[in-house]
């Protein structure tokens, strides 16, 4: 769209040595034309803010184990907040999942506080990877594919106007809120 400025990811694709075309990371867009690449892992992480991914696997440690958290459910929401004339925008993710593995770890999964432990793990783990995929965004690359300038435009139009957004976005605060709700173990040793 043309009020985007040509900022956009697009899908990647490679051509592997048997003909077969295979889905390889994003292309990362501005002004219409291509400026950088992420990889399948960023391109994951991207995908957590942009469209919700299902079925996101994230791993977290403690107490000597290793546990595997699948995301059955996740709901991003990216509200921006204009209070006298300053910009940020909040971020909130909240997903439920299983913990679908567990190796070498000692936690009891059947004492609430254990579950509640697993869940701030795994609230910290997800909060790391949206905050890698915005900083990959805002300061590394300098293009907005997150479509934060969209959100902003829908709701504060005049303002949005206002701005020179390409280079207003690199600055603008970002605060993340992550809530990790674990609703059922398939524990497999």
């Amino acid at each position: 769209a043309r009020t985007n400025n040509g900022q956009a990811l697009g899908g990647a694709v490679i051509l592997t040595e048997n003909d077969i075309l295979v889905r390889s990371g994003s292309a990362v867009f501005d002004n219409w034309k291509l400026v950088g690449w992420l990889d399948g892992e960023e391109t994951r992480k991207a995908n957590l803010l942009l469209c919700g991914a299902k079925q996101n696997i994230f791993i977290g440690q403690m107490e000597n184990g290793i546990y595997t958290y699948r995301v059955d459910k996740l709901k991003t929401k990216i509200t921006p907040v204009l209070q006298n004339g300053d910009l940020k925008f909040k971020v909130q993710v909240k997903t439920d999942g299983i913990i679908k593995h567990e190796e070498g770890g000692r936690l009891n999964l059947g004492q609430p506080q254990n579950i509640k432990k697993l869940e701030e793990l795994f609230a910290q783990v997800i909060d790391k990877e949206v905050n890698e995929a915005i900083a990959k965004s805002q300061k590394e690359l300098k293009v907005d594919y997150l479509k934060f300038g969209m959100r902003l435009m829908n709701k504060e139009p005049d303002y949005f106007h206002s701005l020179n957004w390409k280079e207003t976005y690199p600055t603008v605060p970002i605060l993340t809120e992550v809530q990790a709700k674990i609703s059922r173990f398939g524990i497999a040793k």
